[in-house]
């Protein structure tokens, strides 16, 4: 399924203060339908 991202299970464990497993940067998180979203912004850019 194009889309999943089954690293995020990784950054799980990094709470406080998750990075990106791919290339470290830290994540953005924002909260969506009631759950947390958290992003790479230099491995998934917006449009």
């Amino acid at each position: 399924m194009h889309g999943c991202l089954p690293l995020s299970v990784g950054v799980v464990a990094e709470f406080p203060d998750p990075h990106c497993p791919r290339c470290g940067t830290p994540l953005r998180r924002c909260r969506l339908a009631g759950r947390t979203t958290m992003w790479c912004p230099r491995c998934q850019p917006g449009p």
